[in-house]
């Protein structure tokens, strides 16, 4: 089996295993609060993540060693005579894929030293990056999961999937310039299956009467509005992430914005009313979410979107609330109804536009260019 193959495979199964936890935490939320729940999921991620990617995060956390930086190491090696190879000049180039450097070029590097304040400047940029990732974690998984106590998981999944057409509009945005017409087309497609799948006429979720009820009057359910909430956020974090792997690891960050997240939701746990039930399903969702579908998942995407294209990796991540909308049907019995289907079907048809034919959103260090949130 090439590696091409393997990589697209496991990012199927990554894909369905994010697509599986909606349910999976929705049945665990009759025993663990919303918070409680995250903050486990996310600590128990943050240790696996650490051990996994110990030796990147040595590098760059405990040694202080500045990201490499290709036209600055280029200038600096014409004025570099030979001298040594060492392992700390190794690590600094390994931070960028796309490198033309020779382990020769790499040994010239010792004969100029970095500055102490540049090191420094760099390494607390990234923990302040890692930081703001961490805090848009919090954000997104906090509103997602104390969303799914009021709708249903496929509803669920594919709001949440909103966040890949709402990345260009916040690109558009910042660079101060219109979004491409294919852009524009996902995004009112995706709205307006936001707006059949969400608004109207039996909105209240069975599970949640009174919130459903509440916020039917005026014509959304509770449950959604708060999910869309989510979606913003994990927007956000993907055009912020897009922006720091242009010049920091993804693996490190991985472990940094999951580190933050998990102190986040420890710290604001006291806003609700914590409850904690360690039946069976409550503690199988928590190590599968922080274990399978944190830290396992996060270190196959980082190897196996080096031999996939960006366009395929797309493709498979749009998969995941079609997944969720499975295992919802098959374990929950739960039907979207033909408005709800046609509003789902716009939204995924949105994404798929909006990644596929839209301005392409993608950092310049390879890994870490697609990503899926949950």
């Amino acid at each position: 089996m090439s590696r091409s193959l393997k990589a697209h495979i496991l990012l199927v199964l990554v894909t369905f295993a994010w697509g599986a936890t909606f349910v999976v935490i929705k049945d665990a939320l009759a025993n663990v609060s919303p918070l409680v729940f995250n903050a486990l999921r996310m600590a128990s991620g943050a240790v696996a993540l650490g051990v996994i990617f110990w030796g990147e995060l040595r590098a760059y956390i405990l040694q202080g060693l500045k990201p490499a930086n290709p036209s600055a190491d280029g200038a600096r090696l014409k004025s570099c005579p030979d001298t040594t190879f060492t392992r700390g000049d190794a690590a600094r180039l390994k931070s960028c894929p796309d490198t033309t450097f020779t382990r020769g070029d790499a040994a010239r590097l010792k004969s100029c030293p970095d500055t102490g304040p540049e090191s420094s400047i760099d390494t607390k940029y990234l923990l302040l990056g890692g930081a703001l990732l961490g805090a848009f974690l919090w954000a997104g998984y906090s509103c997602q999961t104390v969303g799914l106590q009021y709708t249903t998981p496929s509803k669920s999944a594919f709001i949440t999937g909103m966040f890949v057409v709402l990345v260009p509009v916040i690109v558009a945005v910042s660079g101060r310039k219109l979004p491409s017409g294919w852009t524009v087309i996902g995004v009112v497609a995706a709205f307006v299956g936001l707006y059949l799948l969400t608004i109207g006429p039996n909105v209240a979720d069975p599970a949640s009467p009174k919130r459903g009820e509440m916020w039917g009057t005026i014509g959304i359910n509770f449950g959604d509005l708060i999910t869309l909430g989510s979606a913003i956020c994990f927007a956000l974090h993907i055009y912020v992430l897009g922006r720091l792997t242009q010049r920091y690891p993804f693996k490190v960050l991985s472990v940094l914005q999951v580190v933050v997240s998990a102190v986040l939701m420890g710290a604001t746990i006291p806003l609700e009313r914590p409850r904690l039930v360690l039946t069976p399903q409550a503690v199988f969702a928590i190590l599968f979410t922080g274990l399978v579908c944190t830290a396992a998942a996060f270190s196959i995407q980082a190897w196996a979107q080096q031999f996939t294209p960006p366009t395929h990796t797309a493709l498979i991540f749009v998969l995941e609330p079609v997944f969720a909308a499975l295992t919802s049907y098959v374990l929950l019995g739960e039907h979207l109804g033909a408005r709800g289907t046609v509003g789902a079907i716009l939204i995924l048809g949105g994404i798929l536009v909006s990644e596929l034919k839209g301005t392409a959103v993608e950092p310049a260090g390879g890994t870490g260019a697609e990503f899926s949130i949950n």
